[in-house]
């Protein structure tokens, strides 16, 4: 975690080259009995992939006729599979690099966390927010998060959300402080934010932090927003987090990364470590001083300035009333061409 001055407090050296190395039998297996469980799926999907080409031989076999049509079929299925064994494969060992990391150097890891409820905007309320590949870095005075979040609909949910699987990284303030959304113009992680909203204000940024972010703080509290993000701040996030989106709030701070951002390569989990010692300093360094004098108590947020409002989610309704409308601007556009063929 961080120390009063808001660098690292545990000093002991990161063995970051143990990413890179070479992925032995080992390592696999070991990773494979931690994720218990993991090879249940693809296991059934090997034996339907069996079953079904031995159908295929069979039908071959009985209906010559329609040999063409199963070699066809069976080569896209055949293809599907083996696409998505690679996909998984890359998956399964880039989470084993993650795992060794975390033990090689004491770090606590987490294969997977369901119902991992977070304050921040990107673990919406009401969904199953899935946590993968989770690192807990320890230090004096607590411990800092790097991890994945997949949002999943509940069973029976008609709602439809779209937001992508991201990576964040998770550090403890000193104080409470407004709800405050830093958007990347390039980089879009987390959802819009609700411009209707009576509650919400966007900030104009100076420069080049203006061409690059966003900045959101509930209205009222613009002063405060810039307290915080100073253009220290903003420098330091165009040195080492130039495609993150940042969400202070309560007592935390997100740092939201896209879901490529190799943090299973010494490179990458390197870069993540260098955003913690320099933003993380930067922004506790501001925080430790932060008070809001319109809180009725000392070390809070008035609930005028603790959340502010993202714009509503898509539900399947009106994802079935968008394919609609899709589906028939294209036969508008085609449909004449098709019959002037025929």
């Amino acid at each position: 975690m961080l120390t009063g001055d808001g660098r690292l407090a545990d000093r002991r050296p990161v063995d970051f080259h143990v990413l890179d190395a070479p992925l032995g039998r080992q390592d696999l297996a070991a990773y494979a009995a931690h994720r218990d469980g993991a090879w249940g799926p693809w296991r059934v999907s090997l034996l339907g992939s069996a079953a079904s080409i031995g159908l295929g031989i069979a039908t071959v076999w009985l209906f010559p006729r329609f040999g063409w049509l199963v070699v066809l079929v069976g080569g896209l299925a055949l293809a599907l599979v083996v696409s998505g064994w690679r996909w998984w494969l890359v998956g399964f060992a880039r989470s084993a690099r993650l795992a060794r990391f975390a033990n090689a150097n004491g770090f606590a890891y987490a294969d997977e966390l369901r119902n991992d409820s977070r304050a921040g905007v990107g673990f919406p309320p009401g969904k199953q927010n899935v946590g993968r590949a989770s690192i807990f870095v320890d230090g004096a005075h607590g411990t800092f998060l790097i991890g994945q979040n997949t949002v999943v609909s509940p069973r029976g949910e008609s709602a439809v959300d779209f937001r992508r699987p991201f990576r964040f990284v998770e550090l403890e303030l000193p104080a409470a402080v407004p709800h405050v959304l830093l958007k990347n113009r390039r980089s879009r992680i987390l959802p819009m934010i609700d411009g209707a909203a009576p509650n919400s204000v966007r900030l104009g940024l100076e420069g080049d932090f203006d061409r690059s972010f966003t900045l959101y703080c509930p209205k009222g509290y613009e002063r405060d927003a810039l307290y915080l993000f100073t253009p220290n701040v903003m420098a330091a996030l165009l040195d080492v987090a130039r495609t993150a989106e940042v969400e202070l709030v309560d007592r935390r701070m997100y740092v939201y990364l896209p879901a490529r951002t190799p943090v299973w390569t010494s490179d990458g989990m390197r870069s993540v470590f260098d955003l913690v010692e320099l933003l993380g300093r930067r922004v506790h360094r501001n925080a430790v001083r932060y008070a809001d004098d319109r809180a009725e108590e000392s070390g809070t947020v008035a609930q005028a300035g603790s959340r502010i409002r993202t714009a509503g989610r898509f539900t399947g309704l009106t994802v079935i009333w968008l394919l609609t409308i899709v589906v028939s601007t294209g036969l508008i556009l085609i449909g004449p061409a098709l019959l002037a063929r025929s």
